[in-house]
């Protein structure tokens, strides 16, 4: 895990577990498809997080279910929205 640089959330996930990534030391970006509905606790926390790419709208990813730490305070909020093609 700890070698593990980008992820792909494919758009038919709908649910992103709690500590997923949790430890990902080198995980710098991730890419989240549109009809992911929750983001869990800590999902991406210890992690190098610099990079989300969201393949919905601004408007979608307002309506996810995120807990308050699902970055892990890694993530400066940046989000790139609209992505089509990782």
């Amino acid at each position: 895990r700890t070698n593990l640089k980008k992820v792909n959330i494919p758009n038919f996930t709908k649910l992103i577990g709690e500590n997923a990534f949790y430890g990902c030391a080198s995980l710098k970006e991730v890419n989240i498809g549109k009809n992911v509905q929750s983001i869990g606790y800590g999902c991406f926390a210890n992690t190098d997080l610099e990079e989300v790419y969201y393949s919905g709208t601004i408007e979608q990813w307002n309506k996810i279910s995120k807990s308050g730490n699902w970055d892990g305070g890694n993530h400066d909020g940046k989000i790139s929205y609209n992505i089509l093609e990782w």
